[in-house]
């Protein structure tokens, strides 16, 4: 795509069909800043100024964007701008972008199961302790011999207590790892 210094699209390949759903038509009458995020509309003002203040043919690194699909949805791409505004040929910033939806989604798909094992991890570092500990205080009382009968049941008592606490614990523990393991996985769990 090439663009104007302001974002009105001056040439698109026939390739935005398929990235973007427009007709060339269509996109040519849009202005990048109305299919871009509103939220990613500083981002990519200040883009379009940095562009321009490179030599000819200097790029930016890509960055990610969201972009309105004709259908509606929002995209995200990577986009790659050039400054090949005083080449004769061209005249315009040059876009290169490609749609990166998948990827982000993947993304944000691995950063919420990171969120879930840190829970998990959370979960088994303090949650699981407690009744852990009570229960090796307690087999440790017992094994002393010193309680009386009445308070070795009472001791039994609690480390039953415990001990269900504890198998609550790791089944809470268990129903997280299922919903962070792909499903084709859990049967083998």
């Amino acid at each position: 795509m090439i663009l104007s210094p302001r974002g009105q699209g001056k040439y698109v390949s026939p390739s935005i069909t398929k990235v973007m759903g427009y007709t060339e038509k269509e996109a040519l009458s849009l202005n990048l800043f109305d299919v871009v995020h509103p939220d990613d509309s500083p981002k990519l003002k200040k883009r379009l100024f940095d562009v321009l203040a490179l030599p000819l043919g200097g790029s930016l690194p890509s960055e990610t964007f969201r972009a309105k699909h004709k259908d509606g949805s929002w995209r995200y791409v990577e986009s790659t701008l050039t400054n090949m505004l005083s080449d004769e040929s061209i005249g315009g910033i040059v876009d290169n972008f490609h749609d990166v939806t998948e990827k982000e989604t993947q993304l944000e798909a691995i950063k919420t199961q990171n969120q879930k094992l840190k829970s998990i991890a959370w979960t088994q570092s303090h949650v699981v302790r407690s009744p852990l500990a009570r229960i090796m205080g307690l087999t440790q009382l017992i094994r002393t011999g010193s309680l009386t009968k009445e308070e070795e049941d009472k001791s039994l008592g609690y480390l039953l207590d415990s001990a269900n606490e504890l198998d609550d614990v790791i089944g809470d523990i268990v129903r997280k790892s299922q919903e962070v393991i792909p499903p084709e996985f859990n049967s083998k769990i």
